[in-house]
């Protein structure tokens, strides 16, 4: 300051003690200092006109701890609102909308009852900023032409770029398929072990391998052809005559060509089985598509009914399986060793059963054997059978969860072609109006219907009600946070136990200890305007004060710029009181920065 500012001299004070200067004739010689500031809350006992320093407490809780409690409280609450809520906000909501309860408890409760009884609900509605998106002018008819241009031109491009591509393709397949023939002529224009290593040079393991790419090739080729052409290629013929000869009168060439036809017509079964599987399929999935059309014709509103209600089984049946799924997967739920036991005891049964075949054909020495030998094998206490078990149960689970999403999909298919007030995001769990959580977080509104109507367009009340903050239980749970430190995890007493015990450690006692006292206090600081503060403080003391004490609360007007007015006064009325207390600029710099001078309002030794 006396570098920077060049300042003839200083005088350091607490702001509590010159928020007392402020109001010294009101308070008297005995006072109690509560003020509640920015970083933190300070309680100052003033006995005959000084500060009693020794009985002073700190609780680290004030006007910006509280700002940041509200902000994470509402970030917490509304994790994707549209908008970031910003400290300054949570600062303005904070000294607007809290207040504190005269019992937390109790009206906590309220809160809870408000459901039932509207009159209980303190809830506020803050609106943040939104915007409508304007409906976009409709088209005119040559707009509409020019658009359905664009999209015709665009969609010939489309074509274009495909047959090019495709032109591209088959003028590569037609240069590889002369390239690798011209290898394949080459073979008696040079030594076989030369010719061997150019074909393997090309990528070819051997003559086998480029044979087959060669046809491979050509088959594709012929196929394009037939493709641009429009003609159906023909279904390959192909010879399966060595599979009726025995293998004893074929030669060990043939014998091999055998088994490539025997690999070959398995393929051949197999894909032709599959091809009849899909018509099959293909033509079930048409019966029920009609079967479904004719009974949404005879009753369009009870078919729309039923599928509703299938729907909802189906996505019920879903949720389910996925909480078992979730329970199975740790290995020390109840659910989990169920199965582990069902598990042991099939192994158990079927080691038992072997056991009797077995001593069924061994004699008489097998009984005595199966009878010292039938115990608890221990399956499922290693870790190991835990990793078979999961295996086990992995496919099945898969398979049913794999059978309910395709019936789910085709019921959401029919739905959404049949059923004009479909909804796909409507997961089929039924929100319970009257849940405290979700009454606290959107009242009365369903949020789960979106910000569109009917027509598509954007619903200006739905939109309005997604910028919205219910503002409820915040409303006094963050200024509880004086009274009650722990609800932030703080490890410190609240104001109220401050009070107690600061009045009964270092308060000056009456001639009798039962007889009623006068206490004064002083409320200051920016946090303290907000409103029930002073009630809770009084509640706070009574159990401490003698029957009939009366407790006499000052604050003013401008409780955040009392210490600015307490200093202001000091420094005007006692101008050479104040001087004498101050460090003048000779004495900083003879002495130095850490010389201090003991005032009336601070740097009092304690």
């Amino acid at each position: 300051m006396f570098e920077k500012y060049e300042i003839p001299s200083l005088c350091l004070a607490a702001s509590p003690l010159l928020a007392y200067a402020s109001a010294q004739e009101v308070l008297g010689q005995n006072a109690m200092i509560i003020d509640v500031g920015h970083s933190s809350t300070r309680v100052v006992p003033v006995i005959q006109g000084r500060p009693d320093l020794p009985h002073a407490t700190v609780i680290q809780y004030g006007g910006a701890s509280a700002e940041t409690f509200m902000l994470r409280l509402l970030q917490t609450k509304y994790p994707a609102f549209p908008l970031h809520v910003t400290s300054h906000q949570a600062r303005a909501i904070t000294r607007r909308h809290t207040y504190f309860a005269a019992s937390y408890h109790d009206e906590l409760e309220d809160y809870a009852r408000s459901i039932q009884a509207p009159e209980l609900d303190k809830t506020l509605v803050l609106q943040f900023p939104f915007e409508v998106a304007e409906k976009p002018p409709e088209k005119t008819t040559e707009e509409i032409e020019r658009i359905e241009q664009r999209k015709k031109e665009h969609i010939e491009k489309l074509k274009e770029i495909a047959a090019r591509t495709k032109r591209q393709k088959f003028e590569e397949k037609e240069m590889q398929l002369e390239a690798f023939t011209q290898l394949r002529d080459t073979k008696d224009l040079e030594s076989r072990e030369d010719w061997i290593v150019r074909v393997r040079h090309q990528g070819f393991k051997d003559e086998k391998d480029l044979d087959a790419t060669i046809r491979e090739i050509d088959q594709w080729i012929e196929r394009a052809k037939a493709r641009e052409a429009g003609i159906e290629p023909e279904e390959k013929k192909y010879d399966f005559s060595l599979l009726e000869i025995p293998d004893e009168d074929l030669d060990e060439e043939r014998k091999k060509e055998k088994r490539k036809q025997r690999l070959l017509k398995a393929g051949v079964d197999a894909r032709e089985r599959a091809r009849k599987e899909k018509e099959e399929e293909e033509a079930r999935k048409a019966a029920e598509l009609k079967a479904e059309q004719d009974a949404y014709h005879a009753d369009p509103e009870g078919w729309i009914k039923g599928k509703r209600e299938e729907r909802k089984i189906i996505q019920g049946r879903i949720r389910e399986k996925q909480k078992i799924r979730e329970e199975l997967s740790d290995r020390r739920s109840n659910a989990s060793q169920k199965r582990m036991h069902a598990i042991a005891s099939l192994a158990e049964d079927e080691t038992k059963r072997k056991r009797r075949v077995t001593s069924g054909t061994s004699g008489g020495t097998g009984g005595s054997k199966r009878r010292g030998s039938e115990e608890d094998d221990g399956f499922g206490a290693d870790d190991s059978d835990w990793h078979v078990y999961r295996d086990i149960s992995k496919e099945d689970d898969e398979e049913e969860e794999e059978g309910d999403m395709n019936a789910l999909q085709s019921v959401e298919e029919l739905l959404s072609q049949y059923d004009p007030d479909f909804d796909p995001d409507d997961d089929g769990t039924e929100e319970d109006p009257h849940s405290l959580l979700r009454w606290f977080y959107h009242g009365d509104r369903d949020m789960r219907k979106g910000i569109y109507g009917a027509d598509g367009e954007e619903d200006e009340e739905a939109l309005a009600a997604h910028y919205q903050i219910r503002l409820n239980t915040e409303r006094i749970r963050v200024p509880e946070g004086l009274f009650q430190p722990s609800i932030l995890g703080n490890e410190q007493t609240g104001l109220g136990y401050v009070l107690n015990d600061v009045y009964r450690t270092g308060w000056p006692s009456p001639e009798g200890s039962n007889d009623p006292v006068d206490l004064s206090i002083l409320l200051t600081g920016g946090f303290s305007q907000i409103s029930g503060l002073q009630e809770r403080i009084e509640e706070a003391l009574r159990e401490a004060l003698p029957i009939s004490s009366r407790i006499n609360i000052i604050q003013s007007s401008t409780p955040q710029l009392d210490g600015w007015k307490g200093g202001s006064r000091w420094a005007s009325q006692s101008n050479q009181a104040f001087l004498d207390q101050s460090i003048s600029a000779a004495e900083y710099a003879e002495k130095g920065s850490d010389y201090l001078k003991e005032s009336m309002y601070g740097n009092i030794p304690i």
